[in-house]
């Protein structure tokens, strides 16, 4: 992943897409000519950031969050999702790593390499324990993990405004042979009552909505953990020849799509 320094921001490159390090609500005052100028630099396809964010119109993109600090109380749940939730409370022990060591990477690596089993799509490859390793020595957000054998983990990355403290809650990743044991029910609790109830922070979010695939991951922290919908306005500016081809090839999409329909 490359990283860049533009106008103030860090951007970074991911699938030849940049993306802007800041959190959802923060405001990227970018012009056409300044957009085009970072696409030059880092050779991207295009750049893309939020505009309008938690708007009371309905965009089709949206990030899901959670601002509601009372919430985090067992008391506020069904008595359903509470008996999940102290299930996991009772199976599992959640964790936030001080010190991470050579033993914590290789528990969480065996976690994140068990979680691929559970994934359909053939184009998703893990990476190597070496890469993995790399990448967790990096590692500059929080690291959480459920220990009941090797279980789960999560990782969190912090974004600092001046509004307050946001928290994306970046990667979550599951051991398939422990999901009786509710362990993500006990993981979610947990680090929801740390941020908004211990630190305070603005909102937690899980991301937004996926352009390259569907997911039901959003409508699981919906149900269960009352989160909700921030629709956003999506502000994408093409390279040039790419903006070519999506103007050629938009109308086929729409053909097709009538044809399907």
């Amino acid at each position: 992943m490359i990283e860049i320094r533009f106008k103030g921001i860090k951007w970074y490159l991911y699938n030849k897409v940049l993306l802007p390090d800041v959190a959802p609500h923060e405001k990227v005052n970018l012009s056409n000519n300044e957009a085009q100028e970072l696409i030059r630099k880092t050779k991207a396809y295009f750049v893309r950031w939020p505009e309008d964010f938690d708007s009371r119109v309905n965009y089709p993109f949206w990030y899901v969050i959670k601002n509601e600090k009372e919430d985090t109380d067992l008391i506020s749940y069904s008595s359903k999702i509470r008996s999940e939730i102290r299930r996991g409370l009772k199976n599992n022990k959640v964790d936030l790593i001080e010190m991470l060591d050579m033993r914590i990477v290789e528990t969480l690596y065996e976690i994140y390499i068990n979680a691929f089993r559970r994934y359909k799509s053939v184009y998703i490859k893990p990476a190597t324990f070496e890469d993995f390793k790399k990448g967790m020595e990096s590692y500059n957000g929080d690291i959480w993990i459920v220990t009941n054998k090797q279980v789960a983990f999560a990782l969190t990355k912090r974004s600092y405004s001046k509004e307050g403290l946001v928290v994306n809650y970046n990667v979550i990743k599951l051991h398939p042979d422990y999901l009786r044991h509710y362990p993500s029910y006990a993981l979610i609790f947990e680090m929801n009552r740390y941020y908004l109830n211990e630190k305070n922070v603005l909102y937690v979010h899980d991301g937004a909505r996926s352009l390259g695939h569907e997911t039901n991951i959003h409508d699981w922290f919906i149900k269960k953990f009352k989160f909700r919908k921030a629709c956003t306005k999506l502000h994408v500016e093409y390279r040039t020849d790419v903006s070519y081809m999506v103007k050629i090839l938009h109308p086929l999409w729409n053909f097709f799509y009538k044809l399907e329909s």
